[in-house]
Formats: C-alpha cells, sequence, structure tokens
C-alpha cells in the first residue's frame, strides 16, 4: 500500500495483522532507501480492566454457551462481572459474599453456581435478574461447583468437619439431596469435574496429591490417582474419555486415561499452572500459568504443548474456552485485569 508522507512521516492506519506469531515491516520510499522495522509480536488478545467492568482480584471464569455470557469471580471486591461474549464488555457488577470463587454454570436453567470458601456456601445466581437467587450453606472451604445439566444436579465439594462432597438439587429450592465422605478432616478439595459418561465427579484433593472419582448415587469412591505435585485444576474431555489436572508444583499437567485407569503423560507447561479448559471438537487443552504470566495450548491427541502465549495482564488463575466465539477468557487476579485471546 502506498501512503504519502506529510512533514517526513507516513502514516498508515489500516494495516491488519493476524496470527500469533512474530513479523516486520518492510518501508520504500521513491527518494529513500528501502528500511525493514524491528519484529514485532503480534497478539490477538483484548484486555478489560476496572473501568471496563472487572473487579478486583479476579481469579476464576465460567461461561454460559446459550446467553454467551462470561461470569468473572473478583475475590477482593467480592462481586462477580458479568461480560457479554458478543461484544467483549463488561454489562453488570453483582455482590457477592467474603470470598467468591469456582464456578459452574448450567446454560439451560441460566443459573451459575459460585463457591465462596469463606461464607462456606454456594450462592445460586439467576442470570436473567443478575443478582443471587439463593444461597446454600455446606461448610467451611467450599471448592469448585460442577453441573449435571440433563438432570440438573449440582455437585460441591466442601469440609464441614470432613471432605464431603454434596448434592443439590438444581430444579429449584437446591436443597441438598445427598452427601457423601470423599475425605478425612483436614483433606481439602480444588477443582471438579462432572463424567457424564460415567455418572461421576472427579475431585482434586491437593493436599493428598490425588484425584478421586465419585459414585454420588452409590456413595463410594470409584478410583483414584495419584497426579503429582500440588495438583490443583482439572477439565475432562468427555468424547476421548480423557481427564486432565494441572500439577501447579511442578508445571505440567498430567493426562489420565479414564476407561484404562492409567496416567498416559505429564505435559509441560509453564509456571503454577492453576484452571483449565477443554475444546472438545480441537482437542485442545488452554492452561493458565499464573507463575510466568502465560496460557499453555496443549495437544490432547498427540500430547504436547502447542503454544505457550504471553498473557497482557499478570497472575492469571483461570483460561476458560467459549465455543461459541473460539476465545479463551483469562482472569489476571495479581493486577485485576481479564485477558481475551484468540488462540
Amino acid at each position: 500500500m502506498t501512503q504519502p508522507a506529510v512533514a517526513g512521516v507516513a502514516t498508515f492506519t489500516d494495516i491488519l495483522v493476524d496470527g500469533t506469531d512474530t513479523t516486520a515491516i518492510d518501508a520504500i520510499g521513491d527518494a529513500l532507501a528501502s528500511a525493514t522495522s524491528n519484529t514485532f509480536e503480534v497478539v490477538n488478545q483484548l484486555l478489560l480492566k476496572a473501568g471496563d467492568g472487572i473487579g478486583e482480584r479476579p481469579y476464576f471464569a465460567g461461561v454460559d454457551t446459550n446467553t454467551n455470557r462470561v461470569y468473572v469471580s473478583n475475590t477482593v471486591s467480592r462481586n462477580l462481572s458479568v461480560v457479554d461474549a458478543a461484544t467483549n464488555k463488561g454489562v453488570a457488577l453483582i455482590d457477592m459474599g467474603a470470598h467468591p470463587g469456582w464456578e459452574g454454570v448450567n446454560p439451560f436453567t441460566q443459573r451459575v453456581f459460585v463457591s465462596d470458601s469463606l461464607d462456606g456456601d454456594i450462592k445460586v445466581i439467576d442470570e436473567p435478574g443478575e443478582k443471587i437467587e439463593v444461597p446454600v450453606p455446606l461448610g467451611a472451604a467450599a471448592a469448585q461447583p460442577t453441573v449435571d445439566v440433563e438432570n440438573e444436579l449440582v455437585f460441591v465439594p466442601a469440609t464441614p468437619d470432613a471432605l464431603e462432597l454434596f448434592v443439590l438439587d438444581g430444579k429449584g429450592g437446591y436443597a441438598v439431596v445427598n452427601q457423601v465422605t470423599i475425605g478425612a478432616a483436614g483433606d481439602i478439595a480444588a477443582g471438579a469435574v462432572w463424567d457424564a459418561r460415567n455418572r461421576w465427579v472427579w475431585v482434586v484433593i491437593p493436599n493428598r496429591g490425588i484425584v478421586r472419582a465419585v459414585d454420588p448415587f452409590g456413595r463410594q469412591i470409584m478410583d483414584e490417582f495419584v497426579a503429582g505435585e500440588l495438583p490443583y485444576g482439572v477439565a475432562i474431555d468427555t468424547a476421548r474419555q480423557q481427564l486432565y489436572v494441572t500439577l501447579a508444583g511442578q508445571a505440567g499437567v498430567v493426562v489420565y486415561d479414564i476407561a484404562g485407569k492409567r496416567p498416559l503423560q505429564t505435559i509441560p507447561v509453564g509456571s503454577r499452572p492453576q484452571g483449565l479448559s477443554v475444546d472438545e471438537k480441537t482437542g485442545r487443552v488452554y492452561v493458565a500459568n499464573f507463575g510466568d504470566n502465560s496460557i499453555s495450548v496443549l495437544d490432547a491427541v498427540d500430547f504436547f504443548e502447542i503454544a505457550r502465549i504471553p498473557v497482557m495482564g499478570l497472575g492469571p488463575g483461570d483460561a476458560e474456552f467459549n465455543p461459541k466465539n473460539g476465545l479463551v477468557y483469562v482472569p489476571n487476579g495479581t493486577d485485576g485485569s481479564l485477558s481475551i485471546i484468540k488462540p
């Protein structure tokens, strides 16, 4: 493209660069020698901050694929940011409890379930009303809620005394309909995920370095494996029957074969990996690396890190893939921002 110079400066306002790579620009002038710019990195990334509706210390995210909205738990400002994923703009802030954390979403009932580890409960968010519908007390250290959308059940690990898995009726009222002991006093849970094929809940127990599969209806432990050092987040690829668990203490993600009951591979990722999610269509896994401000993109078929993308914010705690638009939403706890990345 050609642009005339004004006072010796040619300004181009319509240069578009796509992709996530490094590139440079060549410039040629009639009376001047050609020149090449320094290389620069191309990152398809948007950053939302406090002025865009993001609160203090955002750390967890959940996506409603029906409404195409993203919910971000702000642990210090004690509220929940609502982001319209069609425009990628904050549209609301919902006041929460002492320490909003992990989230589970039912897109069919338009309810978001947010754990509060200090209040020891689950806040049920009415999406259309943008408010707390009801808090459900469970006990201390409520961890990640996970949802059986088909049967409208919600599963939440918490520690009233020993470590328990609570089963909530998600149809309304949200009463506790079952409770299964899954650990001892002093055990704590982190990530949890619903396995629709086996009808189990997989629960990460970091202090033991293990992951347990719980039958919440038969009230028994169905499987258990040693994951590694400080397991934290968990995600499932139901089609491939593979489980992915971040290992915060050893910068890796362990891949577990559910049907074969065996670990397949530990994939190296960035420092202190936290939350993660799966794109089952492409077989890619997205991992937030808190320690080096990046997300890892993993090939879940051949078990390697495809790319490590620098995050514009500081302290990423989660990497939530939105299949509606193909973007990854990364809350950054250290600087109070939300990175929206096209991987």
